[in-house]
């Protein structure tokens, strides 16, 4: 979702999810309490954050957009698309499609 080092960004992380779902016409009714959390959650150090509840929401994020047909793949959209049975057994990792962040 273009936010590099997203993890130790929780709220932007949260903020952007809910922004790419709504790119692609998808309103979430995220209740303040989980935003909350996911903001100050953290499962690491100090010096070593891991937001693990936005992390959480952010694959959730993905997985709607994913089952909407809102993403693509990351790398290699054209070999994988040529051969599906490349995805099959590699593996992607998806991302918003253009304009959905």
């Amino acid at each position: 979702m273009k936010l590099s080092g997203y993890k130790s960004l929780p709220d932007e992380a949260v903020h952007r999810g809910i922004k790419a779902c709504a790119l692609a016409g998808i309103t979430l009714d995220v209740v303040p309490r989980l935003r909350a959390v996911a903001g100050r959650y953290s499962s690491g150090s100090a010096k070593a954050p891991d937001h693990y509840v936005a992390d959480a929401f952010v694959a959730l994020c993905t997985a709607i957009l994913y089952a909407e047909g809102a993403c693509r793949p990351a790398l290699a959209p054209d070999v994988l698309a040529r051969d599906p049975a490349v995805m099959e057994s590699e593996g992607a990792i998806w991302v918003p499609k253009e304009g959905g962040l």
